[in-house]
């Protein structure tokens, strides 16, 4: 998230649901009742467990699912409030587009079209029958490392049981009343309407907050403005984060590191909470991401009411915060600075947003630094002294230490 690149955000669609009113409040009073997503539901008996995809680069829940015939890949977004199909695809598939629409998003607002189904395949659940959206997800698909083309929204998670086994990096789609596994510890989910909204009880610094559940967003925590205020000591080092909205655009959230929250009696270890810029956004006092759940094997029954985690064998460390303080993109031409973050190394050293940088201590930068140790450089250790070499000439120094 903060590792030289721009954190993904959700829900993608926080207020989708306002965009499918707007859109129902056009068409006649004989059509708004088509604006209900209607399908059937099927279940095999013999249910299992399915990769997930690049597990080992990012926290979100990919997975392959089958529409109309086509193995494609799938995030699981519980903040999304409908299944969404990225544009190419839905072009490939032949899908007939229908009604367009407005939803509202970070960052912006996102254009989607509806678009009538055959059949989607979850594991051993099928869905036959219903309407997607249809919408450009080519902005998101190339900030994750995680590739996928269709959103698996809150329509059908809100109607099924999913469990992870972080271990093994693989998840099952369970018919909604399967128990969960020995070992998972249970507590309440509220399923609120409109848009099949999941949130559970968080605790933070000793005080139950109530957290909308986004597996979309590799997020920690978001913190609405009073709790932020409540929670985070005044003194505390807080620096800025880009984040990419579901409209494209970027927006600014101030980010603090918090040591004492709990979800049903387990310590999750250093969380990063960001401070929500638009209380609408959370529809609750705040947002547990898959920053935080994917340190768990995780059980979600929404339509039962139950959420479950258990300890891993192997639990995920936290992410590490940058010590330089840029957040950008990592391409053959070098890495694109996005953001410069406020108190940073790199702000102190005169960087500035839109910047290029071409090299790291004469080496040059290229694509095939992700994920290796060299793609590590802005880590640390704190007090290495770092030198930058710009696209456009010249070098500028900065001194790695830890500033949040």
């Amino acid at each position: 998230m903060l590792n030289g690149r721009i954190r993904l955000t959700g829900p993608l669609l926080f207020i989708a649901a306002a965009g499918i009113a707007q859109a129902a409040q056009a068409s006649s009073a004989a059509d708004k009742d088509s604006w209900t997503i209607r399908y059937h539901l099927s279940f095999d008996r013999k249910v299992a467990f399915q990769p997930l995809i690049a597990a080992d680069k990012g926290p979100l829940l990919v997975t392959e699912v089958e529409l109309n015939g086509r193995r494609v890949p799938a995030l699981l977004d519980t903040g999304c409030e409908f299944t969404i199909v990225d544009s190419a695809l839905a072009k490939e598939l032949g899908l007939h587009l229908g009604v367009p629409f407005d939803a509202g998003a970070y960052g912006g607002k996102i254009h989607v079209i509806r678009a009538d189904i055959d059949k989607l395949v979850a594991g051993g659940i099928t869905r036959t029958g219903g309407w997607v959206g249809v919408a450009d997800l080519s902005a998101f698909d190339a900030a994750s490392p995680q590739h996928f083309s269709i959103i698996l929204g809150a329509d059908f998670l809100s109607q099924v049981a999913v469990e992870v086994d972080r271990d093994s990096q693989s998840i099952a789609f369970l018919r909604s009343g399967t128990r969960p596994g020995a070992g998972f510890k249970t507590m309440p989910l509220r399923l609120s309407q409109p848009g099949n909204h999941f949130s559970i009880p968080v605790s933070v610094g000793g005080r139950p907050i109530d957290m909308s559940i986004d597996t979309g967003s590799d997020g920690d925590l978001t913190l609405v403005d009073p709790n932020w205020a409540a929670l985070v000591p005044a003194d505390a080092a807080t620096t800025d984060s880009a984040s990419l909205g579901a409209g494209g655009g970027l927006y600014l959230q101030t980010i603090a590191r918090l040591h004492s929250a709990a979800i049903a009696g387990l310590p999750v270890g250093d969380a990063f909470a960001y401070r929500a810029a638009d209380h609408s956004a959370t529809r609750s006092e705040g947002i547990v991401g898959m920053g935080v759940l994917s340190r768990f094997d995780l059980f979600l029954d929404a339509h039962a009411r139950v959420m479950a985690i258990a300890p891993t064998q192997n639990p995920a460390k936290p992410t590490d915060p940058t010590m330089v303080g840029i957040q950008g993109e990592t391409t053959d031409d070098g890495l694109q600075v996005i953001h410069v973050m406020a108190h940073s190394p790199a702000e102190e050293a005169g960087l500035k947003d839109g910047e290029r940088i071409c090299t790291v201590d004469g080496e040059k930068i290229t694509t095939a630094w992700k994920g290796t140790p060299k793609g590590k450089w802005m880590l640390g250790p704190a007090g290495k002294v770092v030198t930058l070499g710009r696209c456009g000439g010249g070098t500028v120094q900065v001194t790695l230490r830890p500033f949040y």
